[in-house]
């Protein structure tokens, strides 16, 4: 609030608990290129803000390559936040580049799918590999 008459800006603040609630912001965007009938490609951003620690900038790709037989999905991202390169002030584990695999195989005429993950991401602690196995249920 502004007073005219004493030309100063007045502020106020009301506390009404001792602690304060963690509370995250996202803000992303993506799009979406068709690069054929059997092809596509996806790149993405995300902006987060973070109460307790620094905030992060995510960018990613995907590439997939479908066939009749076997549908390939290829990714790729990055977690920056500031200090990121430096081991004595970096504040969060899991930032760094990404990467993953997913092979996917088609069963059947309404578009069952039996599906192998792979994802590998950097962390403070080293690599953390994750493989998963899916079974995507669905009609065309």
């Amino acid at each position: 609030m502004y007073n005219l008459d004493t030309e100063s800006l007045l502020t106020s603040e009301q506390i009404s608990a001792s602690y304060e609630l963690p509370s995250e912001l996202n803000i992303g965007a993506s799009y979406y290129f068709d690069l054929g009938e059997k092809s596509t490609l996806v790149a993405a951003l995300t902006y987060t803000s973070n109460s307790f620690t620094r905030d992060q900038w995510r960018v990613c790709v995907q590439y997939k390559l479908e066939s009749d037989k076997v549908h390939f999905t290829l990714r790729g991202g990055y977690v920056y936040e500031s200090d990121l390169l430096s081991k004595e002030n970096i504040a969060t584990a899991l930032t760094g580049p990404s990467a993953g695999l997913t092979v996917d195989f088609p069963v059947g005429e309404n578009g069952t799918e039996l599906g192998l993950d792979y994802a590998v991401r950097t962390s403070a602690l080293g690599f953390i590999h994750t493989v998963g196995a899916k079974i995507t249920m669905g009609e065309k």
